[in-house]
């Protein structure tokens, strides 16, 4: 039984491996967009991950990411894939975006807790949504997997942009080139 444990194990790690240095040729890279259609799948041995959906020429294709707890269904990020094999891909959760159709808005985001091994921070923010001012915390990964250490604003407490869904305040992002100052909120407020 631990035999084949190590041997799944063995396997996710491989895989993990690959994906994270997938090489596509330059000359073969397209980008399409990929949206978060099921969030905190458990497969097989009790493995999690997010189910990412993109389409090329019509054709479905999924990419299960490992869960980080920062995912929202609707959540859009880019995926790189080789238009020769559409299936090898590599998935940028550090690029959401919204599509310009979507309704947006801004808010203050906080910054409450940062994971400088994971590139990986945590804010909350307030937002008016149907008549209640309701707190949303969101996880957000930094772009490129840029090394935290490389962003010294990035510190417990610092204020950024944030732009939000206004459909589902809870899918968000947050702007780390655009700090806020007390001063701003004071005037404003």
């Amino acid at each position: 039984m631990r035999f084949k444990s190590c041997i799944y194990f063995l396997l996710f790690l491989i895989e993990l491996f690959s994906c994270a240095t997938l090489q596509i040729p330059h000359e073969r890279r397209r980008t399409a967009i990929a949206t978060v259609e099921e969030k905190d799948v458990y497969g097989i041995h009790g493995s999690s991950y997010d189910r990412f959906v993109y389409y090329i020429n019509h054709q479905r294709y999924e990419y299960h990411a490992k869960v980080t707890g920062g995912v929202v269904i609707g959540d859009k990020c880019l995926v790189e894939y080789d238009y020769l094999y559409p299936d090898k891909k590599y998935l940028r959760r550090d690029s959401c975006f919204f599509l310009p159709n979507e309704k947006t808005g801004f808010t203050v985001g906080i910054l409450q807790y940062i994971r400088k091994r994971e590139e990986l921070f945590e804010y909350y923010y307030f937002v008016n949504f149907k008549g209640q001012i309701k707190k949303y915390k969101r996880l957000q990964l930094l772009e490129n997997g840029d090394p935290i250490r490389n962003h010294p604003q990035l510190v417990n407490g610092a204020k950024f942009v944030v732009e939000y869904w206004e459909q589902n305040p809870q899918r968000s992002v947050l702007y780390i080139n655009r700090p806020v100052k007390d001063s701003i909120l004071d005037k404003s407020q």
